[in-house]
């Protein structure tokens, strides 16, 4: 919202900001929450923690212990977005199942394991090319279908 005002050259002080984005999560139904991190917890209690709040974890390795994370903490996020983490064993890499996920999410993860992914469409993961548990490196091919999911 705040990139929306800018662009339109509306400078509203910080709290009139704050409050209108508060009204426009009640409305949706999104819960927000700050990132914290994760980085030398447990995968499990870090699991627990981030599904206690509606967030869905994507791990990456088969480690115990969470090495790194995207977003970084101090972000905020909805229920409605994924936290990536990687343990402390990520020799390999194995596809997650990515349908449904949002052209975001998808983009990020893409990004931060090194995919080489072409898209088609818009708006919600529809189809994926690497099957789910497939592993998978930096580099390889990876086409996404996406769909709008409201219409």
């Amino acid at each position: 919202m705040a990139e929306s005002l800018k662009y339109k050259n509306v400078f509203p002080d910080k709290n009139n900001l704050d409050s209108t984005v508060s009204k426009v999560e009640n409305i949706t139904g999104d819960l927000q929450s700050k990132v914290s991190s994760y980085v030398n917890s447990t995968l499990d209690k870090t699991k627990e923690s981030l599904n206690n709040v509606g967030v869905t974890p994507i791990i990456i390795g088969t480690g115990n212990k969470i090495i790194n994370q995207y977003p970084n903490p101090g972000i905020n996020i909805t229920n409605k977005e994924k936290v990536i983490l990687f343990t402390n064993n990520i020799d390999t890499y194995k596809m997650p199942k990515v349908i449904g996920w949002s052209y975001k999410d998808i983009a990020n993860f893409s990004n931060i394991v090194g995919l080489n992914t072409t898209y088609e469409g818009t708006g919600y993961v529809k189809e994926q090319s690497i099957k789910e548990g497939t592993i998978i490196k930096k580099g390889d091919p990876l086409n996404i279908k996406l769909e709008i999911k409201y219409k």
